[in-house]
């Protein structure tokens, strides 16, 4: 896509040069009847004065129009109201810019509003409340489940943003190829590691100096991604409350569930930090009234009674306390099929058929049905 900006300052080109898709970024200060304008396919006009878009209008051949309103100083009502009108009557999208993020945001929803669209795959996110809660063994857990109820590709994607010892294909390799242009649901499957029959796993990231760099919005559309490339995504989310690998995950997906146990030192540092969750997020991800996982019952001093009043939510499963659980321990696994088959179901997957053998005798001799 090629775009050009017609503004006093060439503010906008860097943005959109860093916005996977745009092959060409041009600028000019102003839009002059003796100058030829490159051939492109939107033109963004950065607070450009009334009469200065009427000269644009006159020489727009093509390309689409997006007027881009600076707000960094605060709306003047009345101003704000008359550009609102102009946009409208000549049929030009409108953004408004407050800050450089929110800005390369909406410019990537306005110019590629296919990556936004929901995705129909299904998932799930297994939100860590506090570590050492069983993250990996009940996510790990729930995939080989997934498996084993619905025969289909599941993925697991570890969102650790300090796994330093994970060697194998990461969350930090998928946003380094999806910020070269190469990222797709097809390539991800062909990187990510099968760790068991139908399980295909994504670790975390590997790159501590990248801990707290990941672009929200590059984020969310990598997971996108992610999601597409199996029949359903198990997201492992750790318990880090200010990373964008906490709060991206956990504020796209739309089916949750908290992993809480019975630690109370643990539990009390998570009801002490939602606050500041729903702040970090400006009130778009509260966990309250989330399910939750309630894990090693027995252990500790806070009972699952205590969790379900405080968070306002009920238990969608409980697991003993032992010492030596691991993902493939078959009294886990039992625990988690019915999870796993409710989960299955309300994602629209086909659930396998239990095949039942009969024994009939029948002239003297026996006969399986």
């Amino acid at each position: 896509m090629k775009v050009l900006v017609i503004g006093a300052t060439s503010r906008i080109v860097p943005m959109l040069q860093e916005i996977t898709g745009i092959t060409d970024a041009h600028y000019v200060r102003e839009c002059r009847s003796d100058e030829e304008l490159p051939a492109v396919d939107i033109m963004l006009l950065d607070g450009l004065s009334f009469p200065e878009v009427e000269a644009v209008l006159q020489r727009r051949s093509s390309a689409d129009l997006v007027y881009v309103y600076n707000a960094r100083k605060g709306i003047i009502a009345e101003h704000h109201k008359q550009v609102q009108d102009v946009c409208l009557h000549h049929q030009m999208a409108m953004l408004t810019d407050v800050s450089d993020q929110h800005l390369s945001a909406d410019l990537e929803r306005r110019l590629f509003p296919e990556r936004f669209k929901d995705i129909k795959r299904p998932s799930v996110a297994l939100i860590s409340c506090h570590r050492r809660s069983g993250r990996q063994t009940i996510s790990g857990s729930l995939a080989k489940a997934l498996v084993e109820q619905t025969g289909c590709r599941i993925g697991l994607v570890d969102l650790n943003p300090y796994a330093y010892e994970d060697k194998g294909p990461s969350i930090w390799q998928c946003m380094q190829e999806y910020e070269a242009g190469l990222l797709t649901p097809l390539r991800v499957r062909e990187i990510s590691e099968e760790i068991s029959s139908g399980v295909y796993r994504i670790g975390g990231n590997a790159k501590l100096d990248h801990a707290r760099r990941y672009d929200p919005v590059k984020l969310e559309q990598v997971l996108r991604i992610v999601e597409q490339a199996f029949d359903f995504t198990v997201l492992a989310i750790s318990p880090y409350w200010d990373n964008t690998l906490t709060l991206i995950p956990a504020r796209m997906t739309s089916q949750k569930l908290l992993i809480a146990s019975s630690q109370s030192d643990g539990m009390s540092e998570f009801y002490a930090v939602l606050p500041q969750v729903a702040f970090l997020t400006q009130s778009q991800l509260d966990l309250r009234s989330t399910p939750f996982i309630y894990n090693m019952d027995g252990h500790g001093l806070v009972s699952r009674l205590s969790i379900s009043t405080k968070l306002d939510a009920a238990s969608v499963l409980t697991i003993p306390y032992d010492t030596k659980l691991a993902a493939g321990d078959q009294l886990l696994q039992e625990s988690m099929q019915k999870l796993a088959a409710r989960l299955a179901e309300q994602g629209g997957l086909p659930l396998r058929q239990t095949v039942t053998v009969k024994r009939t005798w029948w002239r003297g001799g026996r006969t399986r049905v």
